[in-house]
């Protein structure tokens, strides 16, 4: 184990003690104390020892030394020669290269001895602590004066230089040189002696390297082409002993590209910037020794990351958003918008502040593809964003709309026809329905662009109560920007009403059918009395008539069912090419014939059974009774089309008067009775 200072030091005293135990007793001449100027290790171990103070009657000078820290000494060496100014020996076998050795000198005169003091070589360690570029050198001192140093080192091998000089302290720091890299270094301690002589350390070292970080590299600018592909450029390091500079992309490196290569930069292509805005960039010098420079979290940088455009038709707007540009240096001057049109060169849209990441580019183009970049500026440099590509919409405002028809069908269920502009690809219509009695104005439907595929576009309206009063439909048009920008004509329907003012006579009522672009005709009467429906009006008024008065005499109705509905026809001319025909409502009048009853009856003559005579009935609760002559029912039905066959519990009825009572309500619900007498005649 090499020894330390504070145990070379600690040997003083005991030494001192030791010396005088052997000198103590020595007679003492009277001459100069010799001292010794130097002690020289030499590489391989020997030690010359130089001396002053000799005396010209010099009989003997002999060279004591101990290898024990001073605590015994043998002599070693003698000179039997004066030498006026220095005296020295070289001691071959001291092996001094590894542990202090200590000496004295004794010179003899004729008249007694004199001794100097002890003296010791300078032991030299040489340590580098882990990781700090730094060697510790320390030593001790030579005991027999104040010194000062000098400190030489060489490197390379054979290169010697002196790093300090008048130093006055036995322990020293030297921070590496750059460019050491696991290098062999060694270190000696020197003390020059006025007399000519020096004493020189041992020789420590051993292969160190310095850990000085070189200056960091610093980016010019970073910037996405329009391939999406990132391109980086930098300033090398300032150190001269860099060799490389890393690249890192997210922490992770990337690239080493050596300050040789004649272009200081990187082309990133295994990247997608367009999608990934967590994209972050940093630089390292690396040295010859392969220390890194320190990556501080302001010289990071990330390109500009452009989010997604979105456009609005409508406003012919398209809102542009980016991640704001970082460490910029110099200090962020503000950003650029720039755009092309449909792949043609880019220009400005505009420019905002540094604080300001957002941007509305005005007044766009329909159906155009337009293509962004965001530009950040700073200084003399810029940065560019990828590039995003937008196509805008293609807006076609709805140029007409037109309710051409709303008729009611047999099934008094309302067919609404609309014709409409199929120009726009989307669009969306709203039916609004209104009544006499229902004043206001209700939504019934709503159709979408992609439910059409063919005009006019019909539809049935359900919820309408065509018997209960006329309706007011108007058709909206919204748009695909959400604008009501047209309105159609409003179309009334008819409701038709009436009475039956005698059972010959029907008396119609209805209202004007309006709204269609070429007004009404005339209207038609349709009359249906029998189970096949009428394709042929019964007659026609002008279009300021609405009213009718039917003549049913002579009339043939099979059913006792009278059915009317007006047709409402439109004149030629219509602007969009329709002629329509709406037709109202259907009402019903019951027409009840009048009733006949026979007076006399010949069972199993022409007419086989009594009964009442209707050309039709349309009543109901019907009842018919026979009675005798004694008050006796002999007959009964509730069905109009069955009588009475002359027969009673199986017997053929005498003849005779008989009685009839014959009681029903008629379509409107009034009840009548009958009674009289008929003659049976055998």
């Amino acid at each position: 184990m090499k020894p330390c200072l504070h145990h070379i030091t600690g040997w003083l005293f005991p030494v001192f003690l030791m010396w005088m135990l052997v000198v103590g007793f020595t007679v003492r001449a009277n001459h100069a104390t010799p001292e010794i100027s130097c002690l020289e290790v030499h590489p391989d171990g020997s030690v010359t020892i130089s001396w002053t103070n000799v005396d010209v009657d010099v009989q003997q000078q002999n060279v004591f030394y101990s290898a024990d820290n001073g605590i015994t000494y043998s002599r070693v060496g003698q000179l039997d020669t004066y030498n006026p100014d220095i005296s020295n020996y070289h001691h071959l076998t001291a092996d001094a290269g590894q542990a202090i050795r200590f000496y004295y000198v004794e010179i003899i005169y004729p008249d007694g001895t004199v001794e100097s003091l002890p003296a010791r070589t300078m032991l030299l360690f040489a340590q580098q602590p882990p990781l700090s570029g730094v060697v510790v050198l320390s030593w001790n001192d030579m005991q027999n004066n104040s010194n000062l140093y000098q400190i030489w080192q060489e490197v390379p091998v054979g290169q010697w230089s002196m790093i300090a000089d008048d130093y006055d302290r036995t322990l020293y720091n030297d921070t590496l040189q750059n460019n050491i890299c696991d290098d062999t270094v060694s270190y000696r301690v020197e003390v020059v002696n006025p007399v000519g002589c020096r004493s020189v350390s041992t020789v420590a070292g051993g292969r160190f390297s310095e850990t000085r970080k070189p200056v960091p590299p610093l980016f010019d600018s970073i910037s996405v082409n329009a391939a999406g592909e990132v391109v980086l450029g930098w300033t090398s390091s300032i150190s001269f002993d860099t060799r490389s500079t890393i690249l890192y992309r997210n922490n992770f490196p990337i690239a080493t590209i050596p300050i040789s290569a004649p272009f200081q930069g990187f082309l990133d292509i295994g990247v997608q910037p367009c999608i990934d805005p967590d994209l972050i960039y940093s630089l390292a010098a690396e040295d010859n020794c392969g220390n890194l420079s320190i990556i501080k979290d302001d010289s990071k940088l990330s390109p500009v990351f452009q989010h997604s455009p979105v456009t609005f038709t409508c406003e012919q707007q398209t809102v542009l958003q980016w991640n704001p540009y970082i460490n910029a240096n110099p200090p962020l001057d503000g950003y650029q918008i720039l755009y092309s049109l449909n792949g043609g060169p880019f220009m400005l849209a505009g420019e905002v502040d540094a604080g300001t990441t957002t941007f509305i580019h005005e007044n766009i183009l329909q159906d155009t593809t337009y293509t962004y970049a965001i530009r950040a500026k700073f200084g003399n440099s810029t940065s560019t964003s990828c590039q995003k590509v937008i196509t805008t919409g293609k807006y076609i405002a709805p140029e007409f709309i037109y309710l051409a028809n709303a008729s009611v069908l047999p099934s008094s269920q309302m067919e609404v026809t609309v014709d409409v502009d199929l120009a726009p690809l989307t669009c969306t219509w709203e039916v609004w329905r209104s009544g006499r009695l229902s004043v206001t104005p209700v939504l019934i439907k709503t159709i979408e662009r992609g439910e059409i595929t063919d005009v006019p576009m019909v539809f049935i309206d359900e919820t309408a109560d065509v018997n209960m009063e006329s309706y007011d439909y108007q058709v909206k048009v919204v748009d695909s920007c959400g604008r009501q920008d047209l309105v159609s004509n409003t179309i009334t329907t008819m409701l038709l009403t009436g009475e039956a003012i005698s059972n010959e006579e029907n008396h119609l009522q209805w209202n004007a059918c309006e709204g269609m672009d070429a007004g009404i005709m005339q209207y038609r009467i349709f009359r249906s009395t029998g189970s096949m429906e009428t394709l042929q009006p019964i007659d026609s008024v002008s279009p300021d008539v609405l009213e009718y008065t039917d003549h049913l005499a002579g009339q043939p109705i099979e059913s006792g069912l009278a059915v009317y509905w007006i047709e409402a026809e439109e004149n030629p001319g219509n602007v969009y090419g329709y002629r329509e025909r709406s037709l109202s409502n259907r009402i019903t009048f019951a027409q009840e014939t009048g009733l006949y009853m026979p007076n006399a009856f010949r069972p199993g003559g022409l007419t086989p059974v009594f009964k009442p005579v209707f050309l039709f009935f349309n009543g109901k609760s019907y009842l018919f009774q026979i009675y005798n002559r004694w008050g006796q029912m002999i007959f009964e039905t509730k069905q109009p089309d069955e009588g009475w066959d002359g027969t009673y519990m199986g017997n053929h009825s005498s003849t005779g008067t008989y009685l009839y009572r014959l009681v029903y309500q008629d379509y409107n619900g009034k009840t009548t009775e009958k009674r009289g007498v008929f003659t049976v005649v055998n």
